[in-house]
């Protein structure tokens, strides 16, 4: 990480005695120092992901963002009533596209779209799908563009020419028959 290796090793000494008011504060410092090392440490806070320790457990791997510190935040799943650890998985997909690491990043964005997700998050988790090129990130723009919610169905719309830069164009055209007239007008 960007942290000096002696600061984070006291900070993971720390944690271990630490009481629990505290351990949010120390989790916070890791994931701002963006200490890879830390990422065992990290998910034995998790928990079931709720609490002030796990949220804070959460955001520190978010900012951590390696395949390491993401996948006890797979494990962990979505959590749709949990805007803190929902963020903390997108942190994570963002640091990991950055780092070129788009494997693990698209493991996420398959745990987050599946989740009954607020609109705003899947808002998040489409332009995930689409940063991080997933294979289905057409069809995902595509199913979201046919979508009830005018905020989600317009994300959609702007993405679509991302998504098919991803080279899906195939995709996209096998499913424009399946789409409203009014969908079918965005698209083209």
């Amino acid at each position: 990480g960007m942290g000096g290796g002696d600061a984070c090793r006291g900070l993971r000494r720390a944690l271990t005695d630490a009481p629990v008011a505290a351990q949010p504060d120390i989790l916070t410092a890791l994931g701002t120092l963006q200490d890879a090392d830390s990422a065992a440490a990290l998910t034995g806070k998790l928990g079931n992901g709720s609490g002030p320790v796990a949220e804070a457990a959460a955001w520190a791997l978010g900012e951590i963002g390696t395949a390491a510190a993401a996948e006890p935040l797979l494990t962990l799943g979505a959590q749709p009533e949990s805007v803190p650890i929902t963020n903390a998985q997108l942190r994570c997909i963002e640091r990991l596209v950055e780092r070129g690491d788009k494997a693990p990043a698209q493991k996420l964005c398959d745990a987050l779209w599946q989740a009954d997700l607020s609109v705003r998050q899947r808002c998040a988790v489409l332009r995930s799908l689409v940063v991080a090129e997933h294979a289905n990130a057409a069809s995902c723009v595509l199913d979201a563009m046919t979508s009830e919610q005018p905020r989600l169905a317009g994300t959609a719309a702007n993405l679509l020419p991302a998504a098919l830069a991803t080279g899906a164009v195939g995709n996209v055209l096998a499913a424009l028959d399946k789409l409203s007239v009014v969908a079918r007008a965005r698209v083209l």
